[in-house]
This record gives C-alpha cells, sequence and structure tokens, in this order.
C-alpha cells in the first residue's frame, strides 16, 4: 500500500512540476492551453494510452472551465482507481472486505488525494504568486 501511495503523490509532484515548468517558461500562455498541454502529455506519456484513457480525458480537454486540481485530480483517478478497479476489488475481497469497505477505501483515497493536490497548488501559488 506504502508503494501505491509514493507513487500516486509522485505523479501529483510531477504534474505540479510539469504546470510549474510551463507557466514559468510560457508565461503568456492561456491557463486552458497549459492545462490541455498536462492532459495530452500525459496521454502521450509511455506506455501509449488505452481508447478508455483518451475516452475518459476528452471532456476535460473540451471544457474551457477546468482547474488544474480538474486535471491532476483526473490524472490520478485514471491511474490509481479507474484502471485498477477490478484489481482493487478482487484484492479487497481476498482481504475479506466488503463492496461497502472497498468503497470507504477508495473515498478515503480520493479524499487523501484531492487534499495533496490542493496543498501542491496552495504552494504553486504561493510561489508564482498569481495561479
Amino acid at each position: 500500500m506504502s508503494e501505491t501511495l509514493d507513487d500516486y503523490e509522485s505523479v501529483i509532484s510531477t504534474q505540479m512540476g510539469i504546470y510549474h515548468s510551463l507557466r514559468t517558461r510560457r508565461p503568456e500562455m492561456a491557463e486552458d492551453d497549459v492545462l490541455n498541454k498536462l492532459i495530452t502529455s500525459r496521454i502521450a506519456s509511455w506506455p501509449s494510452a488505452a481508447p478508455d484513457e483518451q475516452e475518459h480525458y476528452d471532456p476535460l480537454l473540451g471544457n474551457p472551465d477546468k482547474t488544474l486540481e480538474d486535471v491532476i485530480w483526473a490524472i490520478v483517478e485514471y491511474e490509481f482507481i479507474l484502471s485498477r478497479a477490478e484489481e482493487a476489488v478482487t484484492m479487497g475481497k481476498s482481504l475479506g472486505l466488503t463492496t461497502e469497505q472497498i468503497a470507504g477505501h477508495l473515498r478515503d483515497f480520493e479524499e487523501n488525494a484531492r487534499n495533496i493536490i490542493r496543498e501542491g497548488i496552495r504552494e504553486e501559488t504561493k510561489t508564482r504568486g498569481n495561479l
């Protein structure tokens, strides 16, 4: 479990770093373009995107009102929940957990991940002063 924790925190940190780099190097870029760049760079990363991954991100790509939190959460959600849902349910059931308990663990995971994302955004806001 700690490996997964480290993995998703690393993904959040990496995405925040890419965002910071884009904002620093290309301050003239519109926020929506920067956020779309985060999404498309994730889709293009290895391993190549599965069709359901592209479908997961399509609504965000077309949403001009998305936020950095929305984008990073969508990446974490796909990478650590949606793409591993079957595996998580199987593992949870093998540990004797009920479906409700598994869902509770997923809610806890989401809350923790979103808190880490928000904290990263607060830190980025302090660094840049103008998010």
